[in-house]
């Protein structure tokens, strides 16, 4: 399959030395991939240095083919994003709020609105106030104004946080849907069950590094849930830790 992005090397440390460290994986046409790791293990620094919002201290990020650090324009404008909590007018309409959107998007057909809300089940709602909306309701609007586009690549940072178990199920049926037309989703994480009835993909992240990357038949094939999966995977790399620290106090 086409790969659509891909992510060498990157690391960004901070001054309180927390960060992300030699980061790779890609993702292809039409996968869903979960970025799942406990708070703070540096899924959201990650998903910021795709988007442009954090350059790193090194690696580079490639989406379609363009780097963001040399074509900048030409990667992001295949990318669509909602990270940490999607934005919206409440005193404004769903379409309205989306009408704003499109201004930053050159010759955007008004058909488009249309679209995206039809795409996210919004459209019978789309001359209503967004304040009147439930929080998955507005989830929905915000993976919309993330398609308006029409991007390859869609970002989503922790985007069931606070849903209901209807609104969980909706949204991941959307998901679906979209990446079975081709969207690439790369979706940040620590709810494990949810990434598990959607994902064709998941990287592991722990205080920084990504240490591991395993496919849906890895985990189904071995008769583990993901959650036992990750589980495993998180156990085995503090175990490789503490060996590594006993062979160097050994050494010393």
């Amino acid at each position: 399959m086409n790969s659509v992005l891909e992510v060498e090397g990157i690391t960004k440390l901070f001054r309180n030395h927390r960060g992300v460290k030699d980061v790779s994986f890609t993702a292809s046409e039409g996968e869903v991939f979960g970025f799942i790791g406990p708070n703070g293990a540096g899924k959201t620094t990650v998903l910021k240095i795709i988007t442009g919002l954090i350059r790193p201290d090194r690696g580079n990020v490639r989406i379609m083919g363009h780097d963001i650090a040399e074509r900048f324009e030409q990667a992001v404008s295949h990318t669509g994003c909602i990270i940490e909590t999607p934005e919206a007018y409440e005193y404004m309409s769903a379409r309205d709020n989306l009408k704003l959107s499109a201004r930053f998007y050159k010759d955007l057909p008004a058909s488009r609105i249309d679209e995206v809300l039809e795409k996210v089940g919004l459209k019978p709602y789309g001359h209503e106030r967004v304040r009147g909306f439930s929080l998955g309701m507005k989830q929905r609007l915000g993976l919309a104004s993330a398609l308006l586009s029409a991007p390859r690549l869609v970002l989503l940072d922790e985007p069931t946080n606070g849903l209901d178990i209807e609104g969980m199920a909706d949204f991941r049926s959307t998901v679906r849907q979209l990446a079975d037309q081709g969207i690439t989703f790369l979706i940040s994480s620590h709810l494990i069950h949810d990434l598990s009835l959607i994902a064709d993909r998941v990287g592991v992240m722990r205080e920084g590094h990504l240490i591991s990357l395993g496919r849906e038949d890895e985990w189904n094939g071995a008769g583990l849930s993901l959650e036992q999966y990750v589980t495993f995977k998180l156990l085995e790399s503090k175990e490789g830790e503490r060996d590594a620290q006993l062979i160097r106090q050994s050494a010393e």
